[in-house]
């Protein structure tokens, strides 16, 4: 599983590059299990041939799935091909025997003509069935990978949010994302596979019938460059199992480095030279790891072909044999040649077809092991539909993110109404998000009970339930879309346009509409054609509208106005009761001055609730509340309890100027 590991220090010598300094703490990928890294060194010549029929199902079962026309089309070009190789065989044998037959040489060529024909007419059909199974295949290999992903998209939609909290729950997301991309390759690699295996039993059954020992002691031959061919793969398998983590920070890198947002940052930073000699040495890692791969694979190749290769040459001295001792005629004989030239080929193909589609059917593992995966996070709550929440009721919450030390949530007890404004403060990584989630039935409780009118969130239908939240999070999406459609989520409700217009008005975004060049019709991403870019504020404000566009009853305001100037901040509160009438809201911001607008103020602390009140009753009583705000606006601690804040001094006025209080 993905996780953060320390290298800790360990007695004895260790070896490191005096150029790399230290790097402390990494981004790793560490199977905890073992089950990828077993499932890898498993890969021997008995498993392949166990699970070949498999790999080959799954890939005619997806096929089937998505174009069974195409697939039928596929077996039945493979299967006339391989009769038609059979039948070329054949024809060389009538070929031979017609050709070295006594008398005239034009009756040996008469003799010989309908078996030319017919070796001529099997290699074309031959040749027009590879087209039409290229065609076929590469028709139906981009749709097999697009309908994995797709079917990981599904999946990955229909998880808890809690699945993202599960530790290597994202790396193996990406893993699986590798086995659909690849999936179109098992198209592919299986044709070839069954074409191998066609032209096998086509040389086979010449072979066997010229003579019993020929097939056994060629397949003898070929088993050590089966063993060394499947050796090879595993090793390459294992190398790049190995480098998942590495590949997966070079990509992060990419990103960061490549991407625009960080392009200022890096320059005044000054922080090219280290990021770039940061992507050499994870690089070099990778590449030393390909290379040591490459070499095993290699030296494996080379003793599996000198070992295929005396063996081969044992075959070949026996057919000799057959032929100088009488045991076999010389057209037989050249037929043999041209079975053994067949059966050699098809043997190597099926071997190295298998191993190609064996190292593609572990990725395709890690693509359907995380369906399966994330078909247990899958949301199995209830089916009950609420309406709009009037109460929202919590007792004794507990929640813990999973393989979390310590609850992030520890015996919270609350009660939320519709009309209500109900704020959550707190220091940094006290709960208030959390607890937001949780309110929204994004979470589950781990113990407690989270009831909207009475009804636990966990048997409430999810997506009849969502339909009545409105959430603006701190990392809101800036989606490649239309300004329109970043406001409706592409779910327009009634009142069109002008209820857009009225969401905008109410969060200012309204300005912001006005001067994009094509109105709500524009695109809002630059890279895009026609796509016009917004600011940091501006985004803030088309998140704002989304919310109050949504006919919501539970409103999440998760520091809405963190970006918006003070004139924009002052549009967001001066309107959020006339929102409250209708809605619950739920608001948290680290600006104390802007909560004084909610009917209820929460002060969570570690998890739990600390103090609650109004905004007066807070700001006069002594604790964390007061402590918060006495930091916030004079730099001091707060007084004695029941002593009022210090009040932070007026700015001194310039000369010339007047005090417009």
């Amino acid at each position: 599983m993905a996780s953060m590991r320390r290298r800790a220090p360990r007695g004895g010598r260790q070896r490191i590059h005096e150029a790399e300094p230290s790097e402390g703490e990494e981004l790793r990928f560490i199977d905890k299990t073992g089950s990828r890294e077993r499932a890898a060194r498993q890969i021997r010549l008995l498993d392949m041939a166990r699970r070949l029929p498999r790999l080959v199902r799954r890939s005619v079962a997806l096929a089937w799935e998505i174009d069974r026309w195409a697939a039928l089309g596929l077996l039945v070009c493979q299967a006339a091909s391989g009769a038609m190789q059979a039948l070329g065989l054949l024809a060389v044998s009538g070929t031979l025997g017609a050709l070295l037959a006594g008398g005239d040489v034009y009756q040996r060529l008469l003799s010989a003509w309908p078996s030319l024909a017919m070796l001529g007419g099997a290699a074309a059909l031959r040749a027009l069935l590879s087209i039409i199974v290229v065609w076929l295949s590469s028709r139906l290999g981009p749709q097999m990978s697009r309908e994995a992903e797709r079917s990981l998209v599904q999946a990955v939609t229909r998880v808890e949010l809690s699945a993202y909290d599960a530790p290597g729950f994202n790396h193996r997301k990406e893993a699986a994302d590798r086995g659909a991309e690849v999936a179109q390759d098992l198209v592919a690699e299986g044709q070839d596979l069954i074409a191998s295996l066609a032209s096998l039993i086509a040389g086979a059954g010449v072979l066997t019938a010229l003579h019993p020992a020929l097939l056994p002691l060629l397949a003898l031959a070929s088993f050590p460059q089966a063993v060394a061919q499947i050796s090879a793969a595993r090793v390459r398998y294992l190398a790049r199992l190995r480098s998942s983590g590495d590949l997966r920070m070079l990509a992060i890198l990419r990103w960061h480095v490549c991407d625009r947002y960080a392009a200022d940052q890096i320059r005044a930073g000054t922080m090219s030279d280290f990021l770039v000699d940061r992507y050499r040495r994870i690089t070099r890692r990778i590449n030393d790891a390909d290379r040591r791969a490459a070499d095993t694979g290699a030296w494996m190749s080379l003793l599996g072909a000198v070992c295929g290769g005396l063996a081969s040459a044992a075959v070949w001295a026996a057919v000799v044999w057959l032929l100088a001792t009488g045991r076999m005629s010389v057209q037989h004989a050249g037929t043999a040649v041209f079975a053994l030239s067949t059966v050699g080929t098809a043997l190597r193909g099926l071997v190295s077809g298998g191993a190609r589609i064996m190292r593609t059917g572990l990725y395709m593992d890690d693509w359907s092991d995380f369906l399966r995966e994330a078909g247990g996070y899958g949301m199995s709550r209830g089916t009950t539909v609420p309406a709009e929440p009037r109460e929202i009721a919590v007792r004794d919450l507990v929640f813990r993110y999973e393989e979390a030390a310590q609850d992030a949530l520890r015996g919270v007890s609350l009660t939320l109404r519709r009309g209500e404004v109900v704020a959550l403060v707190g220091y940094n990584g006290s709960g208030k998000t959390t607890l937001a989630k949780v309110l929204s039935g994004l979470y589950l409780p781990t113990t407690g009970s989270v009831t909207w009118d009475g009804v636990p969130t966990g048997d409430l239908d999810p997506d009849a339930m969502w339909s009545h939240v409105a959430l603006v999070p701190q990392d809101y999406a800036r989606w490649p879309l239309t300004a329109r459609e970043n406001i409706t989520l592409g779910q327009p409700v009634p009142g069109g346009d002008e209820r857009i217009h009225s969401a905008c008005a109410a969060s200012g975004a309204d300005e912001v509409v006005t001067e994009l060049r094509s109105g709500l019709d524009t695109v809002l991403a630059r890279d895009w054609l026609g796509g016009q870019e917004l600011s940091g504020g501006q985004w803030q404000r088309v998140a704002l509208t989304r919310a109050f566009y949504r006919p919501a009853g539970l409103l999440v305001l998760d520091e809405p106005t963190a970006a918006l100037d003070p004139l924009g901040e002052h549009r967001i509160f001066a309107g959020l009761r006339e929102l409250a009438a209708t809605r619950a809201v739920v608001l948290i911001t680290h600006r104390l001055t802007n909560v004084a607008v909610a009917d209820r103020i929460l002060v969570l602390d570690k998890g739990r609730v600390v103090q609650q009140g109004t905004f007066p009753e807070l700001v006069a009583e002594d604790g964390l509340f007061r402590d918060l705000w006495a930091y916030q606006h004079t730099r001091q601690t707060a007084g004695p309890a029941g002593a009022p804040p210090p009040v932070a001094p007026a700015p001194a006025l310039a000369p010339g100027e007047q005090d417009a209080s």
